[in-house]
């Protein structure tokens, strides 16, 4: 059944995103949970909230990484954690989203 609001649709791709910090993210996956088509999800995601589905889910781990770091889990645990491809993967994603590296971002919060 289709989510009748927009604010309603968006909050309920946000809050999917959500769940799957600790997963691999698939848009075919969310898609077919929504009973919606790739295409619109996209497009209608993008127009409300500026940012794509992807650059959601990311910057949502990226914030988790962060919880994470405050309970001095390792750069690599949280990585591993959070299913990036590898360290770098991380290292990258939390530079592009936070404006710090992860150490940096460690350093600043002591």
């Amino acid at each position: 059944s289709k989510i009748s609001s927009s604010s309603d649709l968006q909050d309920e791709i946000v809050r999917i995103l959500s769940e799957r910090l600790y997963d691999r993210f698939e848009l075919d996956d969310l898609c077919s949970r929504l009973h919606y088509g790739k295409t619109y999800l996209c497009t209608f995601f993008r127009e409300k909230t500026g940012m794509s589905i992807y650059r959601t889910y990311l910057k949502l781990k990226t914030d988790e990484s962060k919880k994470l770091i405050r309970l001095r889990y390792s750069f690599s645990e949280i990585a591993e954690k959070l299913c990036f491809d590898s360290l770098s993967h991380f290292n990258y994603v939390f530079k592009k989203y936070v404006g710090m590296t992860p150490g940096e971002y460690k350093a600043s919060i002591k």
